[in-house]
């Protein structure tokens, strides 16, 4: 079964019964004001809103940890952190805003949803906003430092990163922003190519791929004026 058709039964599964169990749950207080006919429908599509933002939220919780956790590979602490603060911003809501309607103006029950509800939404934006300046700081460090490894170009040996000085080598950090598809194209480069010692650009030779080595010697022939082919020769200008 694929990723979005679980979030979207658990979704369903969750919202639908959240929706008829908010108003019996949290009964409305009496606070002497009846809502008017041209209000009702807006508080029933914020109910709606509320209850599929619940469904949602419980979706993120039970599927969405490996997605964050591929986001921050580097640290699982952060990881955790986006995770949960994420979460908590969705899943919250529902409860927060029946508790409202359940309460009324009583303030003891207001300072219990401040400190339960408007308190850690506060702290959960804090640590998503740290996170992602943490994250960006991060993969631009990394960024940076493959950059520095990079010989400069010109420079005699060769400028594939796979064999330079008759040494192969492997960067050991790789950026963050490479995936799992990045790493394998490396790889690949790594496998197919490979530079003698002191010879030009020109010696990269893919010894994986016999056909190549055709091509190439074919192309440096023709350039040489050693091609197989007959050529048209050049009449020569006689002399009036």
């Amino acid at each position: 079964m694929k990723t979005w058709v679980k979030v979207a039964l658990v979704t369903t599964l969750v919202a639908v019964p959240a929706f008829f169990l908010g108003p019996i749950l949290f009964p409305p207080a009496d606070v002497g004001v009846e809502p008017t006919a041209a209000q009702i429908p807006q508080l029933m599509f914020l109910a709606v809103g509320d209850a599929l933002l619940l469904g949602l939220g419980v979706s993120f919780l039970l599927f969405g940890f490996p997605v964050v956790r591929r986001v921050s590979p580097d640290s699982k602490l952060r990881a955790w952190v986006m995770y949960l603060s994420i979460g908590y911003l969705i899943v919250s809501w529902w409860p927060h805003l029946n508790m409202h309607a359940a309460n009324g103006i009583d303030f003891g029950g207001l300072l219990f949803i401040d400190y339960t509800f408007h308190l850690p939404l506060e702290v959960a934006g804090v640590a998503l906003a740290l996170s992602f300046i943490t994250l960006i700081s991060s993969r631009t460090s990394s960024s940076e430092e493959l950059a520095a490894e990079e010989p400069p170009r010109g420079q005699r040996g060769g400028t594939c990163p796979c064999q330079v000085g008759g040494v192969r080598r492997r960067s050991t950090k790789l950026p963050l922003l490479v995936g799992l598809r990045g790493r394998a194209r490396l790889a690949h480069v790594e496998r197919l190519c490979q530079v003698s010692w002191l010879s030009s650009t020109l010696a990269i030779r893919p010894y994986d791929t016999p056909h190549m080595v055709g091509i190439l010697r074919r192309s440096l022939e023709l350039l040489a004026g050693r091609s197989g082919r007959a050529t048209r020769k050049r009449c020569s200008m006689r002399r009036s």
